[in-house]
């Protein structure tokens, strides 16, 4: 086997280390007399050392190179147990890894079972959003009416507020015909009509061409099932609108007129306003002409 410089470097160095050792040895033995040991030849003490350390070398060198080989193997070795050590810890994980696998296993089962479901839970949110809709639709519905009572409940508040004032007014100045008209306006308005027809007769007290007296309790008597009253205000209204040039107003009074007479439903004194039929289309026709 081939010899590296540095082995050869400490084979020399030995060699020669092993000689000086000799000489030494043999200066030594002359020094001290020991005849025995320096009759022994100088030269072949040297070679026997240089042939033992030669020897040694040479084991030295077969156990280097040894153990050049085992290293490797041990190296592999060292990796192997390494490898199985991992191997080790992931069967010793195996368990959880199984358990782990279970559960996701059993929550896959539950959310396909919960997917099955899902057209019937749509379904019934659905529904309910159908009902919230329809719900929402009347809460409107029942929002706009309480809205328009609101309204209703401050107009007629209004009104009540109106009659107060005008009834001071009134009270103050009871021959003022204008007052007492606007006040039987506003007891129509809040449905009183009986207090209304009292103030449009106090009107007409005071001032018997006011036509708009006439048509208010002309149709407040059509109201009231006063029928025959009714026309005969009714016509006073006409006449006076007429006369006055109010065009718009007639045309209405007379409308009226006609809508009440050819009513079949007045409830006063029926049998008479039979009788009359004949008379009182011929009194109409000549009052519109």
């Amino acid at each position: 086997m081939t010899q590296s410089p540095t082995n050869n470097l400490q084979s020399n160095v030995l060699n020669g280390a092993t000689a000086m050792g000799a000489i030494g040895g043999s200066v030594a033995s002359l020094v001290t007399q020991q005849l025995a040991l320096a009759t022994i030849p100088l030269s072949f003490s040297i070679v026997l050392q240089i042939f033992n350390n030669r020897k040694l070398m040479s084991q030295l060198n077969a156990q280097q190179s040894t153990l050049a080989e085992v290293l490797p193997i041990k190296q592999q070795i060292q990796d192997i147990e390494g490898v199985n050590a991992q191997q080790q810890e992931q069967l010793n994980q195996l368990p959880l890894l199984t358990e782990q696998a279970t559960q996701l296993q059993n929550s896959i089962e539950g959310h396909e079972a919960s997917l099955q479901e899902l057209p019937n839970d749509i379904a019934e949110l659905n529904q309910q959003v159908s009902t919230l809709s329809n719900d929402k639709t009347l809460l409107q519905q029942e929002k706009e009416s309480l809205k328009a009572e609101q309204v209703r409940i401050q107009e007629k508040l209004q009104l009540i507020q109106d009659i107060q004032s005008l009834s001071r007014t009134i009270s103050e100045h009871p021959k003022s015909a204008k007052s007492i008209f606007l006040r039987g306006t506003s007891y129509e308005k809040i449905g009183d009509y009986t207090q209304a027809i009292e103030d449009y007769t106090a009107t007409l007290r005071l001032d018997a061409t006011n036509a708009a007296a006439y048509h208010h309790r002309g149709k407040l008597y059509k109201e009231i099932g006063q029928g025959k009253a009714a026309i005969d205000d009714l016509r006073q209204a006409a006449q006076l609108y007429f006369t006055q040039g109010d065009i718009e107003n007639y045309e209405l009074s007379k409308q009226l007129t006609n809508t009440i007479h050819q009513s079949s439903s007045l409830e006063d004194n029926q049998s008479e306003t039979k009788g009359n039929d004949q008379s009182d289309t011929t009194l109409i026709g000549n009052l519109f002409a």
